[in-house]
């Protein structure tokens, strides 16, 4: 140390005033950056404030199943039921055991469970397949033309929407009795049962209630729906830029406006995805359209307390799907949303 300090004595004995004012102004500059940027370069900066509103999910694993389905449901026992496009249905038990079973070979547009039978549409035929629980399949003809494709039940009847310029509603009961509703908007993208009851969502922007008395009225929403769900909050819609949650009255109770997307992720705007999560597991399925995949996500976080804000939910877990064009590229939940 000794010699450090004489060799910095014998340096300034060399030197005039100005020159070492000038080294000890550059000493204290280096001095500071030392300080402000570390012995690494890298800027020291104050440890974050812990986040809890808006908490990625910690995906454990993650299983692809290879099928060519674009129509997936659970029943009442846990079981994933597959509608494939050359005639296979498929049933997956929760320990991962297959078992299949022959339907048409046709373009499936929906599955729905009621009074223990597995409900298909087929859109090209414009039939709907029917498995009972012994295994045989049956289909019924629904009429020329009728493109059937989004179905629901309400645990006794199914409902099944037309994909059709003016639109349309089929009701089917237990019986076979089939009765129409016309509900005057074109295209519907998905039917739905809210308990009570039955809701379309229509390709120009609209969502058409039909009551248990059979009364048919319809409202407007935001520009380019993109999904809709049902839960005991009431109508949820997800739109481009916005979540509107209406009652059965067709009144808005709330609006919830999605953030802008990560810079350089501007395709997380593009939200349609499909996700299905059983009511007896924790995990996520979700069909990518790209591949002809079934995705099983295994999540290992306990999410009791997340509202609910996404397409699908399971009990109190919320879920948004992220797509590009057609895969998908993330998911997350409790993603923050900003109230009006």
């Amino acid at each position: 140390m000794k010699t450090i300090v004489k060799k910095i004595l014998h340096y300034l004995s060399q030197r005039d005033f100005g020159e070492i004012i000038l080294s000890l102004t550059l000493l204290l500059i280096a001095l500071s950056m030392i300080m402000l940027y570390g012995c690494k370069g890298s800027p020291i900066e104050p440890e974050p404030t812990p986040k809890t509103s808006d908490t990625l999910v910690t995906l454990v694993s993650q299983k692809t199943i290879q099928m060519r389905s674009s129509v997936i449901t659970f029943d009442s026992v846990g079981h994933l039921w597959c509608a494939q496009q050359n005639g296979d249905l498929i049933e997956i038990a929760p320990d991962g055991t297959m078992k299949s079973y022959s339907i048409l070979w046709d373009q499936h547009g929906g599955i729905a469970i009621a009074n223990r039978n597995i409900y298909i549409t087929n859109i090209t035929s414009s039939t709907l397949t029917e498995l009972a629980p012994d295994g045989t399949s049956s289909w019924l003809n629904l009429g020329f033309g009728k493109y059937p494709s989004p179905i629901v039940s309400d645990g006794n009847n199914v409902y099944i929407a037309e994909e059709l310029k003016n639109g349309g509603v089929i009701k089917i009961a237990p019986d076979g009795t089939m009765k129409d509703y016309a509900i005057g908007h074109g295209f519907p993208q998905q039917i739905m049962y809210d308990g009570t009851n039955v809701w379309t969502l229509n390709g120009d922007s609209t969502v058409t209630k039909i009551a248990t008395d059979g009364t048919i009225k319809s409202y407007a929403i935001g520009f380019f729906p993109r999904w809709a769900q049902c839960n005991n909050e009431g109508l949820w819609i997800m739109t481009m830029t916005e979540i509107e949650i209406f009652d059965e009255n067709g009144i808005v109770k709330n609006h919830h406006y999605l953030p802008e997307p990560p810079a350089g992720m501007a395709f997380l705007k593009k939200i349609k995805a499909v996700v299905i999560t059983s009511a007896f597991t924790d995990n996520i399925y979700i069909v990518d359209m790209s591949t002809w995949k079934i995705l099983l996500i295994i999540n290992g976080n306990n999410s009791s307390n997340i509202a609910r804000l996404a397409i699908f939910t399971n009990g109190d877990n919320s879920i948004i799907a992220y797509s590009s064009e057609y895969g998908i590229t993330e998911i997350v939940i409790n993603y923050k949303i900003v109230n009006n």
